[in-house]
C-alpha cells in the first residue's frame, strides 16, 4: 500500500503543482530537498519563452504553412497547430509545463 507522503511527493514532482503560490513554502518545510531540487532544476532549464514571444513565433513560422495546406478559414488547424507546437516546446525545455497548460490558444 503506497503511503500518503509517498503519493503527495510524486505529485508534487508535477512543476505546475509547485507553481501555485505558497506550494513551494510549504514543501520546503515537509518534504526533503530532492523533489524541491528537481523542481528548481527544471525552471532553470526552461528557457521561459514569453507568450507573446511565442504566439509571434508560430504566426511567423509555422502558421504560413498551416494556412497553405489546410486555407485560411481552417481555424481547427491552426488552434491543432499551435497545440502541437506549444507541446513541443515544452518537452524541448523552452516553456515550461505551466506555460503549457495555462496560455490561451489565439486562433
Amino acid at each position: 500500500m503506497t503511503g500518503f507522503w509517498e503519493i503527495s511527493s510524486s505529485a508534487l514532482e508535477n512543476s505546475s503543482v509547485m507553481d501555485i503560490p505558497g506550494v513551494y513554502e510549504i514543501v520546503s518545510e515537509y518534504f526533503n530537498n530532492e523533489v524541491l531540487e528537481r523542481y528548481e532544476e527544471e525552471q532553470e532549464d526552461a528557457i521561459n519563452m514569453t507568450y507573446e514571444e511565442a504566439v509571434d513565433s508560430f504566426t511567423e513560422n509555422i502558421l504560413p504553412i498551416v494556412v497553405e495546406q489546410y486555407g485560411p478559414d481552417d481555424t481547427i488547424s491552426q488552434r491543432e497547430a499551435f497545440n502541437d507546437w506549444t507541446d513541443a516546446l515544452c518537452k524541448d525545455g523552452e516553456i515550461t509545463q505551466w506555460q503549457y497548460e495555462n496560455w490561451d490558444n489565439p486562433f
